[in-house]
């Protein structure tokens, strides 16, 4: 049961991401990488609960298929942003880019987790974090960016 339900959470996600890329333009690749991130928080701060359980592997059916095919859809949506805003950019395939692959994922999972599980959003009114999502995915979106040499 609770593989179908992170499985269903899966789907949500995806759905999330989906209408955030729907608000940019097909050639706005740093908007669209934005918009998974922004879809991914969104989604978290929406079903906290669904999101907890998502990444319990523990009390998950792992070799479950349907559940594997809509994470690794998750993580297409991220590394094909990711990887359209690179071409877009002149920027050729590095050994790094696999490490950028990484820490943008990390990032903005563990952006999302903070804000669900220790209110994150609300801790920033003494300036100790910013509350202002938008403003950290602005930051995380350094990520794509090409090193400065």
């Amino acid at each position: 049961m609770l593989t179908e339900y992170a499985t269903d959470g899966f789907e949500k996600l995806l759905g999330s991401i989906a209408f955030e890329f729907d608000k940019v333009g097909i050639d706005d690749t740093l908007g669209r990488l934005r918009a998974v991130g922004k879809g991914y928080v969104n989604f978290a701060l929406s079903h906290p609960a669904q999101f907890k359980v998502m990444f319990r592997s523990e009390l998950l059916e792992n070799d479950n298929q349907r559940l594997l095919d809509r994470g690794k859809q998750v993580f297409e949506a991220l590394t094909k942003s990711l990887a359209a805003h690179w071409a877009a950019t002149n920027q050729v395939w590095r050994k790094e880019n696999l490490a950028q692959i990484s820490l943008a994922w990390s990032a903005v999972h563990g952006f999302a987790v903070l804000a669900v599980e220790a209110d994150l959003l609300r801790m920033g009114e003494e300036g100790l974090l910013n509350p202002d999502a938008d403003a950290v995915l602005d930051q995380l979106l350094l990520i794509a960016e090409p090193p400065r040499q």
